[in-house]
């Protein structure tokens, strides 16, 4: 449970996330250490910031809480509230700012195993933060637990079960993620693990998968379809490789001709102008 707070002394506003006794009480399940554990090592702009960790008194009653910066709005509900996708060159600029982020992480041996819009924080200034460590791991020892990232984010190596994954699986989300905000739509939106396995082989499961991933994403035309330039598309089918030794590290990502490409601008043509909320 996460709650709205004031600093007494500094006037602040904060978030505080309230661990429930029965999680802390559980020593099979060491969750809630690592996600303070991560948080606190962590420091970048694109990872919501851990100001404090505070402890009740010790009891059946004890709980733990995380005083964290405050930020309203995330990803999934700025999303809810457009009329319309977002265009090319903003995807880039939340695209960007992601990646930086789970760059960050994967050079510390941490996956964060739960990325989706939910879990993405938005300010006023269109800067993102990532959050909601409590799935996160720091990699090394195997095999891991099962099953983890929500459905409609979740890689096709999770779907079947495998527990020997690797940071790939995070960028499996991110693609899902891109794909997300250029359509307005979940790109596979199953029920079940069985039902997200058959709609990601309806695009990938046949000979030339990638041309039907294509027709959701033309590079121009009046389809009706969000648009997307052919450097923008070896990026997404780069996050969305169903091999994941093919799949795109942060790192080649972030190093990706995309970035650089100028994109044309309906309403101001050649000039990019960031999303505002």
């Amino acid at each position: 449970m996460v709650y709205k707070a004031r600093d007494k002394f500094t006037g602040e506003i904060v978030a505080l996330k309230m661990l429930k006794p029965n999680i802390i009480n559980q020593k099979k399940n060491p969750t809630w250490r690592r996600e303070i554990d991560i948080l606190t090592s962590c420091r970048n702009p694109s990872i919501v910031e851990l100001r404090e960790v505070i402890f009740t008194p010790n009891g059946c009653d004890r709980s733990i809480y995380l005083v964290m910066e405050f930020i309203e709005k995330d990803l999934h509900g700025v999303m809810q509230k457009r009329w319309t996708p977002f265009l090319e060159a903003d995807v880039k600029f939340f695209m960007r700012q992601l990646l930086s982020g789970v760059k960050y992480l994967h050079d510390r041996n941490i996956m964060h195993r739960d990325l989706k819009p939910s879990n993405i924080l938005v300010q006023d200034n269109n800067t993102l933060k990532i959050c909601d460590f409590g799935c996160s791991r720091v990699t090394g020892s195997r095999p891991y637990t099962q099953p983890v990232v929500s459905l409609w984010y979740r890689a096709p190596e999770l779907l079947c079960g495998s527990r020997n994954y690797t940071t790939a699986i995070d960028m499996w989300s991110l693609g899902c993620i891109m794909a997300e905000l250029l359509s307005k739509e979940v790109l596979f939106c199953g029920n079940t693990e069985i039902d997200q396995l058959k709609k990601i082989k309806e695009v990938f499961g046949k000979p030339g998968g990638c041309n039907e991933l294509r027709k959701m994403f033309p590079a121009a035309g009046f389809s009706g379809r969000p648009t997307l330039s052919r450097s923008g598309f070896e990026l997404l089918s780069g996050f969305l490789s169903c091999e994941p030794r093919k799949r795109l590290t942060a790192d080649a990502a972030l190093k990706h001709p995309w970035f650089d490409e100028v994109l044309y601008n309906p309403v101001a043509p050649g000039v990019f102008s960031p999303y505002s909320v």
